[in-house]
C-alpha cells in the first residue's frame, strides 16, 4: 500500500524502495506489478529511465544483500527465501501439487468475493475519472499475467482489492457530492445504490466471516487436543500432524506444550511403525471407513471429530435462507494403552508360543535324522 500511494502521489524514491521491500522480502510476485506501474510512468514521461535504473538497482542489491544477511543467521545456511519460493512456484511450477484452478478463476471467483458489491460501480469510476483507469489498467494487468500460474489463491492479487475499490469510490463520492443537483427519481436512486451497496458489502462479509470459521479444523484439532489432555501437558507425548492439518490451521502458535514433540513428517503411508509410534495422530480423514482410517481401528481410539466447511445451502423457508453446511474432516486419534500386567501376559504368551516352535523344529530335525540313519543301516544290511 505504500507503494501504490507514493505511484499516485508521484514520489519515485519511495515507490522503488518499498516496492523492493515487497518484491524482494515478501511476495515475489509483485515485480509483476511493480514492472508494469514503472513502464506506465516512462510511457507517460513522469520517470526518466536512467533514473529509474538506478534508484532500482540500488534499492535490489541494498534489500536482497540485507535479506540474505539477515535470513541466513536465522536459517543457518546461506539462502534468499523469497528467492527459493519464487524457484519453487515459477520455474519448477511445482506449486500446482496444492492444486490448479483455470485461467480466470481471479475475475469470475476471487475479485467479485474480494469486493463484493463494489464490483457493480467499478466501471462507472474508471469511466468518471480517467485517473482512475490509469489505477485500473497495471491492476486488471497484473491479475491477467498472473493467472498464468496454474495453482491460485484469494491472497495471491489482495493487493488489488484496495486499487478497485477506489474506482467504486470515486463513482460515490460522485453521486454524494451532486446528489441534490438536479432534484429528482433518478438521483434518490443513485443515492440508494450506493448506501445499499455498502450494507450489502456488510452483510456479505459478515457472511464469509462465518464461513471461513469453519475453514480451520487443523486449528480447531489443536485446540481440542491441548483441552482432552490439559493435565497432561508435562507428558513426553509425541504428536504427528498431517498434511490436511497442517494446510487448515495449525501453527507453531497452537503448539501450546514445551514437553511434547510436534511432528509434521511428510510421505508417510498410513499404518507405518513410524506413524504407530506417536502417541496421538491428526488424521485428515471424512469417515471411519476410510482406507487411511483402517489402519488404526485396532490401536487407537478416537478422542474426537473436527467439522470442516463443506457448501453454503440455500432454503427460502427459513431465514436467513443461507445455511453455512460443515462435514467431518479431521479425526483426532490417541494410541490404545496397554496395562503393564496385560503386557506381561502377552509377552509370556509369546515366548511360550516361540518355545513350543523352536521344540518342534528340534523334534522334526530328531525324526529327520533317525529316518536317514535307519535307511543308511538298512542299506548296509543288503
Amino acid at each position: 500500500m505504500v507503494a501504490l500511494s507514493s505511484w499516485i502521489r508521484g514520489k519515485h524514491i519511495l515507490l522503488i524502495w518499498s516496492s523492493a521491500i515487497a518484491v524482494l522480502i515478501f511476495r515475489s510476485e509483485l515485480v509483476i506489478y511493480l514492472c508494469i506501474i514503472i513502464l506506465m510512468e516512462l510511457l507517460y514521461k513522469r520517470l526518466k529511465l536512467f533514473r529509474g535504473l538506478k534508484l532500482g538497482f540500488l534499492a535490489a542489491i541494498t534489500v536482497l544483500t540485507t535479506s540474505i544477511v539477515i535470513d541466513s543467521i536465522f536459517w543457518g545456511r546461506l539462502v534468499w527465501p523469497e528467492g527459493e519460493v519464487l524457484w519453487f512456484n515459477t520455474v519448477l511450477n511445482k506449486s500446482s501439487e496444492w492444486g490448479t484452478k483455470p485461467f480466470l478463476w481471479y475475475f469470475y471467483s476471487a475479485i467479485p468475493r474480494g469486493v463484493a458489491l463494489s464490483l457493480l460501480f467499478i466501471p462507472f469510476g474508471a469511466l468518471y475519472d480517467i485517473r482512475v483507469m490509469r489505477l485500473l489498467i497495471p491492476t486488471l494487468m497484473f491479475v491477467l499475467i498472473y493467472s498464468i500460474l496454474p495453482h491460485k489463491e484469494l491472497r495471491f492479487i489482495i493487493y488489488v482489492f484496495p486499487v478497485l475499490n477506489v474506482s467504486t469510490a470515486t463513482f460515490c463520492n460522485k453521486i454524494w457530492q451532486t446528489r441534490f443537483k438536479p432534484k429528482g427519481f433518478k438521483n434518490i436512486l443513485a443515492i440508494l445504490f450506493c448506501t445499499g451497496h455498502i450494507i450489502g458489502n456488510i452483510v456479505f462479509t459478515v457472511f464469509l466471516m462465518s464461513a471461513s470459521n469453519k475453514n480451520y479444523p487443523g486449528g480447531h484439532a489443536m485446540t481440542l487436543l491441548h483441552t482432552f489432555e490439559n493435565n497432561h501437558l508435562d507428558a513426553n507425548y509425541t504428536i504427528h500432524i498431517g498434511n490436511y492439518a497442517a494446510q487448515t490451521g495449525v501453527t507453531r502458535f497452537t503448539q501450546l506444550s514445551a514437553h511434547w514433540t510436534y511432528s509434521k513428517k511428510e510421505n508417510l503411508e498410513p499404518g507405518c511403525e513410524e506413524l504407530m509410534s506417536f502417541t496421538h495422530l491428526i488424521v485428515g480423514s471424512s469417515s471411519r471407513d476410510n482406507e487411511e482410517m483402517l489402519h488404526y481401528r485396532n490401536t487407537h481410539n478416537v478422542m474426537s471429530t473436527v467439522q470442516g466447511f463443506s457448501h453454503v445451502s440455500f432454503n427460502y423457508n427459513t431465514f436467513p435462507p443461507l445455511k453455512i453446511k460443515t462435514k467431518t474432516q479431521i479425526f483426532l486419534l490417541k494410541k490404545k494403552v496397554i496395562k503393564s500386567g496385560v503386557k506381561q501376559n502377552i509377552k509370556k504368551i509369546v515366548e511360550e508360543f516361540k518355545n513350543e516352535q523352536d521344540s518342534e523344529k528340534k523334534i522334526d530335525f530328531n525324526l529327520d535324522l533317525l529316518d536317514k540313519s535307519t535307511k543308511k543301516n538298512k542299506h548296509k544290511q543288503k
